[in-house]
């Protein structure tokens, strides 16, 4: 039984390991959007201007996804690199070129959570929270493809071994 469940985790590490780090931004960022959230309701009401909820103010909504997403796609680099893929890219240039692809991946699906943010939240007053686990859940899956197809994929480039 133990032998049959190692050889499973050997056999889907990668995806496991994905998972469980995916898990782990997913509540970064998160727990950041609800601190956010949460931080500047109690702003609002504390001087009285309810435009400065999340609801009632797209600019400060969309600042405070942009923060929220930086720090989840650097946790998110880290983990991937070192744990998930086990990029082993060696030279100043080939690292760069993969962190700046990882950005770029990212950069894309934020660009689809603040639109998707906006929309949801801000036009048809969907409530902040689910929408945002909708779309972390979708964000996943488009980031775990763009990184094994894209970023860390090893075939045909020599500066990317393992």
């Amino acid at each position: 039984m133990i032998d049959k469940a190692k050889a499973l985790y050997k056999k889907y590490e990668e995806i496991i390991l994905y998972l469980i780090f995916g898990v782990l931004t997913t509540i970064i960022s998160v727990g950041l959007y609800w601190l956010l959230d949460v931080g500047f309701s109690h702003l609002a009401e504390a001087v009285e201007n309810p435009g400065l909820t999340f609801s009632n103010n797209g600019a400060i909504h969309t600042a405070c996804i942009v923060f929220k997403n930086v720090i989840a796609i650097l946790f998110a680099y880290v983990t991937n690199r070192i744990f998930v893929f086990k990029s082993k890219v060696k030279g100043f240039r080939a690292v760069i070129i993969e962190m700046l692809s990882f950005f770029a991946a990212r950069l894309s699906t934020m660009i689809f959570e603040v639109v998707f943010m906006f929309i949801t939240v801000n036009v048809f007053s969907l409530p902040t929270i689910v929408m945002n686990i909708i779309a972390q859940f979708v964000i996943v899956v488009l980031n775990y493809v763009l990184s094994k197809l894209w970023i860390f994929n090893k075939k045909g480039n020599p500066d990317k071994t393992r």
